[in-house]
């Protein structure tokens, strides 16, 4: 199911649905997490019953769904890196977008079980998952709000946004030249405060 659900997200993407496919994950996996315990909110529908195969089709949706959150989420970093001076087709940008990426994954990997193991211990299974599914509530609206921002402030997302395709958009300097400029005007300072002429190459 999951490999099913990958190709199919991978379909979308490629049709740059990007950031539709992960605002519809992180929604619809608010929702199923209430339902995996279920959830003691829901009491007044479940009285307090417990249903395994409702638990078991949550969790497999949650997992089918999980693809609109990773599968977009390389070509969204990769986009905004190249929209940013970064070149495009060019192997340091890709590493640059697995690293970020990886490294997130990495972390949540590590504290993931460590967090949720101490949570359902103080708080029970139930409430665990009812916090699981504000915590994906949360980075719905979050990623809503940051597309709604970069939308108000014409700030390109991809190079197929309108801004971009414009004759007066100018993609911003990469991180290594703004770097440099930082580190020539730094030293350029030192030489005006201290009075220090720079060496000339003999050469």
């Amino acid at each position: 199911m999951y490999m099913i659900a990958c190709l199919i997200t991978a379909k979308f993407v490629n049709k740059n649905f990007v950031y539709s496919c992960m605002l519809v994950a992180w929604l619809f996996n608010s929702f199923c997490y209430l339902f995996l315990a279920p959830s003691p909110v829901l009491d007044f529908i479940f009285h307090g019953h417990k249903y395994f195969p409702m638990t078991f089709a949550a969790l497999l949706l949650v997992n089918v769904v999980d693809t609109g959150q990773l599968i977009p989420l390389f070509q969204a970093v990769l986009n905004i890196l190249i929209v940013n001076g970064y070149p495009s087709d060019n192997a340091s940008t890709y590493g640059i977008a697995t690293a970020l990426i990886s490294s997130s994954l990495s972390l949540g990997g590590v504290m993931g079980p460590t967090v949720s193991g101490a949570m359902v211990d103080l708080f029970g299974f139930p409430w665990t998952t009812t916090i699981t599914s504000v915590l994906s509530l949360a980075g719905f609206l979050m990623l809503s709000s940051f597309l709604v921002i970069m939308k108000s402030t014409n700030t390109p997302l991809s190079t197929e946004d309108d801004c971009v395709k414009g004759a007066s958009y100018t993609p911003p300097p990469s991180l290594s030249s703004r770097l440099s400029l930082y580190f020539r005007r730094s030293t350029n300072s030192y030489f005006k405060v201290f009075n220090v002429q720079p060496s000339q190459s003999s050469g």
